[in-house]
């Protein structure tokens, strides 16, 4: 787990609070991520991640938008474990999961478009042609592969 000194979680808490205690996003704590983590905690690390390096880097990116698009950039709702194996490439859940994510988000939420950006393009360079757009979008990329490979690795 990601830690944020006090302050930082509890503007983070409140950043995030509409989001993650939402029944919708509460499913995700059944749905496996990486190793032993759940969708729920995948997407909660990233989130503190991303928030974490926004301030210590002095990015200066808009937080609500920040935090909003890094806890909902894996909202797919699924379990991709039990997904078709024999399907064609592009359409594996590697490469399909940030847009049925950005419609949950759409859908539940009534995000913006630069918010749907950061689910859209966090897969990048695998989702070749859809690109972040925007400093928040590049940092939660990063902060997601950053995240993915230490659970994948770790297994934890």
């Amino acid at each position: 787990m990601i830690k944020l000194n006090s302050s930082e979680e509890s503007r983070f808490r409140e950043l995030a609070e509409g989001i993650i205690f939402h029944p919708e996003f509460q499913k995700m704590k059944k749905l496996k991520a990486h190793g032993k983590k759940t969708v729920f905690e995948h997407s909660m690390d990233v989130a503190r991640l991303s928030f974490k390096w926004n301030r210590s880097l002095k990015l200066n990116i808009d937080e609500k938008e920040l935090v909003t698009g890094a806890l909902l950039h894996d909202f797919y709702l699924y379990d991709w474990h039990k997904a078709r194996i024999n399907v064609p490439l592009f359409k594996m859940h590697g490469y399909t999961h940030p847009f049925t994510a950005c419609k949950n988000a759409v859908r539940t939420f009534g995000i913006d478009k630069r918010t749907q950006n950061i689910i859209k393009s966090h897969m990048w360079p695998l989702t070749l042609r859809t690109i972040p757009s925007n400093k928040a979008a590049w940092l939660v990329c990063m902060c997601d592969k950053a995240i993915a490979t230490a659970e994948t690795v770790k297994r934890i």
